[in-house]
């Protein structure tokens, strides 16, 4: 048991390491050159501007590593679902809008309640 969860614990580090390797390559080319699948497994990181995919790979990059040195690479996990759920949401036109500071009070309607 304890060889086969080494096992699947090294093919989960591999797979990271070409996902960011695949990232990576994709990030030396023009914003403009890229397509959505350059991203690899990490597509949902092209709803981001570039530097904050380069502190993704930051943090990655750093993540990997120290799971690679360990048994457990779970951290990997939740860092990947922190950023897929920062990515879900800039994904909605109108969150994306209120994160940036594009909307203003002319932009909303007070709702009363009916009751």
């Amino acid at each position: 048991m304890l060889r086969e969860a080494r096992l699947e614990h090294v093919a989960a580090i591999r797979d990271y390491a070409v996902a960011y390797l695949t990232l990576d390559t994709a990030m030396k080319r023009a914003r403009g050159e890229r397509r959505t699948s350059d991203y690899g497994p990490w597509a949902f990181i092209s709803v981001f501007d570039d530097d904050d995919i380069d502190e993704f790979l930051q943090e990655i990059n750093d993540a990997i590593v120290r799971a690679a040195s360990g048994e457990d690479h779970s951290t990997v996990d939740e860092l990947i679902h922190q950023w897929q759920m920062g990515a879900r949401t800039l994904s909605d036109p109108v969150a994306r809008e209120i994160l940036s500071g594009t909307t203003d009070t002319s932009d909303w309607l007070e709702v009363e309640d009916q009751d």
